[in-house]
C-alpha cells in the first residue's frame, strides 16, 4: 500500500497501527484471550481496514481527476467512500454478532475479534486518517499523487474501452452452472469425510514418534492398523504431519471411531507390531528431594532420600482413663497386646512423600529443542495410575490419603484440573518400602504407554448440535443481512441478490474444497501444513 498509494499509504500505515493498538487494548481491557481464532479474526480484520482505505483513496483519484482542489477532493472523497464503508462493515458485523451468540467458545473468540476489529477499523478509516489528512493538507505538506497501475493494464489490454459484463453473462451463467453442479456432485463424493469430527463425531490424536517416518509410509501404516472399528465398519482417518523437529515424528491423526480409548488401544497394539514406526513413551524419574528438584534427579533404582511424615488418626477414639502424669509409674498389670502382623503396604501412620518427574522417551535425541523436552501428566489421570500402579504390586493403601501436586505448585490449581505438568510431590500413606514397590509397578507401567501430545473425543449428539448451530448461524445470518439491506435500500431484492451471491460462492468452494481431495497426491504442495 506504501508502494502503490504513496503518500497517503503512509497514512493508512499510521491508521493500521492505530487499529492494532486499540484492538488489543480493548481485548486487553476486557480480559479477552487471544485464540488462534482470535488471530484470524484480527486478519480479517487488517483486510478489512486495508479495503476501507483503499475505497477512500480511490474516490480521492476520481475527485483529483475531475480537477477539484486537494481539500476538496480529500472532503468528497471520504464522503463519497463513508456509505460503502459503512454497508460493507455492518453487514460483516451482524454475521459476526449471529457467531458470537451460536458459536463455540472458539468461534466466539473469532467473532470477539472481529467485532472489536469492525469497530476500530472504522473509526480510524473514516476518523483518524481523515484527520491527519485535513492537518497535513492545511500545512500545505499534502502529496495525493499515486500510482494507477490497474488503470494502466486495462488501457494496455482494453484500450480506452470498458469491460463489458453483461455481454458475457451467457457464458458466465454457463461455467456458473458447471461449477455449481461439479461442486455440489463432489460434496455428495465425499459426504462426511469432508466434514471434521466437530460435525460427525469422533476421536483425533497427536503423537510422537521415536524416529522419523515420512508421511506416506505412516498413511499407509495407519490405514492397515485402523482398517476396520469395533463394530467392522469401515474406519475414515485423516493424517496430517505436523511441523516440528524433529522432522516427520509428530503427526496428527483424526478418525471417525467414537471411542478414544478402543483408538489409542488399536494404535499400540498396531505399532507394537510394526518394526517401522515406533511410539514415544513416558519416562520416570524420582528426584533425590524437592529442594532439589530443577536439578538433581536419578532413576528409580538408585538410592533417594524420601522424607517422612508422622500423623495421628483423627478418627482414633480417646482413652477412657484419664492420662497418666510425668512422675506416675505405669500400670505394669495390663500387658499391652503384640502389634499385629500387617501385610505389605497396609495403612500405617507414615506418609512417604517424593517428586516424580515425567519426560519423553525421546528426550536425548538429536534434534530435540529444550523446550519440547519432558512429558506432561494431569492429576486425575496421575492419580489413577498410582492406584492401579499399588493394585498391581499388592500394596494396600488408603486411596483418598494420596496427595498428588505439581511441583511447583501453580496459583489456582485445584486436585480435579486437567492440565498436565512434568513434575509431581507424590504423597502416599505407606511405608517406605511400599512407596518403592508401587512407584517401581508405575515405572513399568507407564513405559509401555506412549506419550500422546494430544486426545479429543466429539460424541454423535454433540456433533449433531454443532450441524445444528452452524446451520442456523447461516441461516440467521443470511436472514438478518437481507432485513439490512432492504431497510438500507428500501428494496428486498437487492437484498435477495446479495444472499444468491453468497450462496453461489459457498457451493462452489466448497466444491473446490472437496475436489482438493483428488488433487491432494498431484499438488501437494498446496496442503496446509498445522502448526
Amino acid at each position: 500500500i506504501l508502494a502503490y498509494y504513496r503518500y497517503a499509504g503512509m497514512i493508512a500505515s499510521m491508521a493500521l497501527l492505530i487499529n492494532g493498538l486499540l484492538i488489543f487494548s480493548i481485548m486487553i481491557f476486557i480480559q479477552q484471550p487471544l485464540t488462534l481464532p482470535g488471530l484470524a479474526g484480527l486478519v480479517l480484520t487488517v483486510g478489512m481496514s486495508v479495503d476501507a482505505n483503499v475505497l477512500i483513496f480511490e474516490r480521492i483519484r476520481e475527485e483529483k481527476q475531475k480537477g477539484s482542489a486537494p481539500r476538496m477532493a480529500i472532503r468528497n472523497g471520504f464522503d463519497r467512500a463513508f456509505t460503502t464503508i459503512m454497508d460493507s462493515n455492518l453487514t460483516t458485523l451482524i454475521a459476526a454478532i449471529v457467531l458470537y451468540w451460536i458459536g463455540t467458545d472458539q468461534v466466539r473468540g473469532f467473532a470477539v475479534a472481529l467485532i472489536i476489529g469492525i469497530a476500530t477499523s472504522m473509526f480510524t478509516a473514516t476518523f483518524c486518517s481523515r484527520i491527519v489528512f485535513e492537518i497535513f493538507e492545511k500545512l500545505k505538506r499534502i502529496n495525493l499523487s499515486m500510482s494507477d497501475g490497474v488503470g494502466f493494464m486495462k488501457r494496455t489490454f482494453l484500450g480506452a474501452a470498458d469491460i463489458n459484463f453483461m455481454g458475457m453473462r451467457t457464458a458466465c451463467t454457463v461455467l456458473s452452472g458447471l461449477l455449481i453442479v461439479g461442486g455440489i456432485a463432489a460434496v455428495s463424493l465425499r459426504g462426511k469425510e469432508l466434514l471434521n469430527i466437530d460435525f460427525t463425531g469422533g476421536t483425533g490424536v497427536i503423537f510422537q514418534l521415536q524416529q522419523p517416518v515420512a508421511v506416506d509410509t505412516l498413511r499407509d501404516i495407519t490405514k492397515e492398523i485402523l482398517a476396520v472399528d469395533q463394530d467392522g465398519q469401515p474406519v475414515q482417518s485423516t493424517l496430517v504431519r505436523i511441523e516440528k523437529e524433529p522432522k516427520d515424528t509428530v503427526y496428527s491423526l483424526i478418525t471417525s471411531i467414537s471411542d478414544v480409548d478402543y483408538l489409542s488401544q488399536m494404535l499400540v497394539d498396531g505399532f507394537a507390531k510394526k518394526n517401522s514406526a515406533n511410539l514415544v513413551t513416558y519416562r520416570v524419574r524420582v528426584l533425590k528431594d524437592k529442594s532439589t528438584a530443577s536439578s538433581s534427579y536419578h532413576q528409580h533404582s538408585a538410592t533417594r532420600k524420601v522424607r517422612f511424615v508422622a500423623f495421628q488418626d483423627e478418627s482414633a477414639a480417646a482413652p477412657e482413663s484419664p492420662a497418666t502424669s510425668a512422675t506416675q509409674a505405669p500400670n505394669t498389670n495390663n500387658q499391652a497386646p503384640p502389634p499385629p502382623q500387617e501385610a505389605v503396604g497396609a495403612p500405617t501412620d507414615e506418609m512417604t512423600e517424593m517428586v516424580l518427574e515425567f519426560s519423553g522417551s525421546n528426550d536425548d535425541s538429536p534434534g530435540i529443542a529444550a523446550a519440547d523436552k519432558g512429558a506432561k501428566i494431569d492429576g486425575p489421570t496421575l492419580l489413577q495410575q498410582l492406584i492401579d500402579a499399588a493394585k498391581a504390586a499388592g500394596v494396600e493403601l488408603n486411596q483418598t490419603l494420596i496427595e498428588v501436586t505439581p511441583e511447583p505448585l501453580p496459583t489456582g490449581w485445584r486436585s480435579d484440573d486437567v492440565a498436565g505438568f512434568s513434575t509431581w510431590l507424590v504423597k502416599l500413606p505407606v511405608s517406605q518400602d511400599a512407596a518403592d514397590a508401587v512407584i517401581a509397578k508405575l515405572t513399568s507401567q507407564i513405559q509401555k504407554q506412549p506419550m500422546w501430545l494430544s486426545l479429543s473425543q466429539i460424541g454423535t449428539r454433540v456433533a449433531g448440535e454443532m450441524q445444528q448451530r452452524a446451520i442456523g448461524a447461516i441461516l440467521l445470518s443470511l436472514v438478518f443481512i437481507v432485513g439490512y439491506i432492504w431497510f438500507r435500500f428500501q428494496k428486498v431484492a437487492y437484498g435477495l441478490a446479495a444472499v444468491i451471491a453468497l450462496v453461489h460462492d459457498v457451493i462452489i468452494t466448497l466444491g473446490i474444497l472437496a475436489v482438493c481431495h483428488w488433487l491432494a497426491p498431484y499438488l501437494g504442495f498446496l496442503l496446509v501444513k498445522i502448526l
